[in-house]
């Protein structure tokens, strides 16, 4: 996965550690055709453009990291008690009670649904919003799929850097190598990981092939595909790229999703955050980096929070409530800015919406990077709100 510029600042002011990611610093973006000929190539500098470095990780380092900032004991407040295998029953958003199957109950002044793009807390945050009952999964804000797929396997670095047709992706930097066929229907991403011992390869397709499979199961990844199979669909590729598809005797392939854009992330004591809240396609890589921003931005608007006043068995404390309205006003215009152009960059919008939007050119990517790469933080925002309210 890669943390972009905006996000990763955040990350170092709260003291990651790069060693513990086993980080790898972002520096380039290569287009090639299907046959590998050379389309274009261009410098990811976000450090010297924006102020902040862009990395690629792994997710479960990302994890742990972020678990070691909640439960350090020499960082400020007190460490998060981390409970795990709780399965949602039932939630109360304007109560903020979280009843578990096994029926232990979570009573809370706050409750941060930031539970991924199939949040249990969604549906309850948005029956309240909109009203009573606190139903889990209802239809607004269900995963919607994109009509693509993309099927996920990982190679050892020596594979590229012991391939003339390859190595350009290794020697002595590191990014995204892109290939695809003319129209963008079928894609293969490839990009380190683990300090460059290893690379995560992506090929996108059409779901079409897989829709009974993934409605049967109820799922959104299926395991254990055979690359023979894979290959099928990528046969026109460059050879060498197809060795990236065929290394591992089997792949998975997950269904790519999102949700439309919410009207409320709120009610009651509950905030919906991250995925839970706005969960895009990942043609932008933006999908973590905004859940951090999300995350960074609570902590600033909560972090010296005292309640005067105490919550109702049915409603917030009033400072929660107004804390709670400035973190929806002033993060939604950006969440769904990256939401509608992740699907741009993805080629999925559709009908008036994609004239609208035009072609996702040089002019568009560079809009897109100055707004959203050069993010430095709430505060900012904040202040930027407070400043214009004057």
């Amino acid at each position: 996965m890669s943390i972009v510029a905006n996000a990763y600042n955040l990350l170092v002011a709260q003291g990651v550690s790069e060693e513990n990611l086993k980080a790898v610093l972002f520096t380039h973006l290569w287009y090639r055709s299907k046959d590998n000929e050379y389309v274009s190539e261009s410098v990811f500098d976000t450090r010297s453009t924006f102020g902040a470095s862009s990395i690629f990780t792994r997710r479960s380092r990302l994890q742990a990291e972020l678990y070691r900032f909640a439960t350090e004991i020499s960082r400020p407040g007190n460490p998060a008690r981390i409970l795990t295998g709780v399965n949602i029953k039932t939630i109360d958003p304007s109560a903020g009670v979280v009843v578990a199957d096994t029926g232990e109950t979570y009573v809370g002044d706050l409750i941060i649904g930031a539970d991924g793009i199939n949040s249990a807390i969604r549906g309850a945050v948005l029956a309240k919003s909109s009203g009573p009952g606190s139903v889990i999964g209802i239809s607004e804000g269900t995963a919607v799929p994109t009509g693509i797929a993309a099927y996920i396997t990982v190679v050892p670095a020596k594979l590229i850097t012991s391939d003339p047709v390859l190595a350009f992706q290794a020697d002595g930097v590191a990014g995204i190598c892109n290939w695809e066929t003319p129209g963008g229907k079928l894609r293969v991403l490839c990009y380190p990981r683990d300090n460059m011992e290893y690379f995560q390869v992506l090929a996108f397709v059409s779901e079409t092939p897989w829709i009974d499979e993934f409605e049967k199961n109820k799922t959104s990844i299926i395991k254990g595909i055979p690359a023979e199979r894979v290959l099928k669909d990528f046969e026109a590729f460059h050879p060498a790229v197809k060795k990236l598809l065929s290394y591992a005797p089997t792949l998975d392939l997950r269904r790519i999703r999102d949700i439309e854009a919410l009207n409320h992330w709120t009610a009651g004591k509950t905030i919906l955050i991250g995925d839970a809240a706005h969960a895009v396609t990942p043609h932008a890589g933006q999908g973590c980096n905004m859940a951090i921003e999300d995350a960074e931005a609570l902590g600033f608007l909560f972090k010296d929070m005292k309640l005067l006043t105490s919550s109702s068995a049915s409603a917030p404390a009033p400072e929660i409530t107004k804390q709670l309205a400035l973190f929806e006003s002033l993060r939604k215009n950006r969440a769904h800015h990256v939401q509608f152009k992740s699907r741009h960059i993805g080629g999925l919008l559709k009908g008036e919406l994609k004239e609208e939007a035009g072609e996702y050119d040089s002019a568009a990517r560079e809009a897109f990077a100055k707004m959203i790469y050069g993010y430095t933080g709430f505060e900012a925002v904040y202040k930027a709100h407070l400043a214009a309210e004057k």
